[in-house]
């Protein structure tokens, strides 16, 4: 068995595709690895967006969405200020605290920031943002032509657009099945996980590879929902090779694309809370 990819460098997540320019996405929005550039002069309208990320975070706290950072999160540590309290004769004069456990994920996201997907990343970016700020068991992956994790990204960042704008590369060819086989591999997954993939399923790679990758996700997680924005569109086909190979392993596949559609169907995926 070949070993597992490994994410490449945040900073060159899309990176540029080594594949062949008929075999690049370009479907949807311009592909910012062959010149396109993130315009933030058109934002999506933030109407639901609070909702859509307390559908999906238990017990969010709607009206704090917005002003709420996610810094490191601190715990007591008993046996260390008893320690240094015995060196003081028994006066408890500093408080000492250390990182608390990151807990296993029970939402696991991949998240397709390829060219065909760039008009969404905002979208996205909001909304994921917003949920890991909610939530300290969820973990994103964004992946292009190449992938990585990037939620300390967008539970850090203040302006979650700037910070995607950070990207030096968006865009070039899709690889889901590399990703997702990648995410596998990062000791992730639980029976307890629910994974998201959100995409249009434009896959540049061989389907034998994406259905490889749904393989061993769908053998290692709960469920697999797929978002795919195409879905909204008036006569829309699943001719995508991805989405063909898709929906022989994933548990449910909708649009997800406005913030009430997302909100929809948090609610009604409300078991894995």
């Amino acid at each position: 068995m070949p070993p597992a990819p490994r994410a490449r460098p945040l900073v060159s997540l899309g990176g540029r595709a080594d594949l062949p320019p008929d075999r690049r996405q370009g479907v949807g929005g311009a592909s910012l690895a062959s010149g396109g550039t993130l315009d933030g002069s058109q934002l999506p309208a933030a109407e639901g967006l609070a909702g859509a990320v307390a559908s999906w975070a238990a017990r969010a706290k709607v009206p704090a969405l917005h002003r709420r950072r996610a810094g490191p999160r601190r715990e007591l540590d008993v046996a260390a200020t008893l320690k240094a309290a015995r060196r003081t004769a028994g006066q408890v004069c500093q408080v000492r605290r250390r990182a608390r456990p990151r807990r296993i994920p029970r939402l696991v996201v991949a998240w397709d920031v390829s060219g065909s997907m760039a008009e969404q990343i905002r979208y996205y970016g909001e909304w994921l943002a917003g949920l890991v700020r909610q939530r300290d068991d969820v973990r994103v992956y964004a992946f292009g032509a190449g992938w990585a994790e990037v939620t300390p990204l967008l539970a850090e960042a203040r302006d979650v657009w700037r910070a995607l704008a950070r990207f030096e590369e968006w865009g070039g060819g899709t690889a889901i099945g590399q990703a997702l086989a990648g995410i596998a591999a990062d000791d992730v997954l639980r029976p307890s996980t629910r994974v998201v993939v959100i995409s249009d399923g434009w896959e540049a790679a061989p389907p034998e590879q994406l259905a490889r990758a749904l393989a061993r996700v769908r053998g290692g997680c709960a469920r697999i929902v797929w978002l795919n924005p195409l879905m909204a569109t008036p006569g829309y086909q699943p001719i995508q090779r991805g989405i063909r190979v898709a929906r022989r392993y994933v548990d449910r596949m909708a649009a997800g694309a406005t913030y009430r559609d997302l909100a929809r169907i948090g609610r009604s995926e409300a078991t894995w809370q």
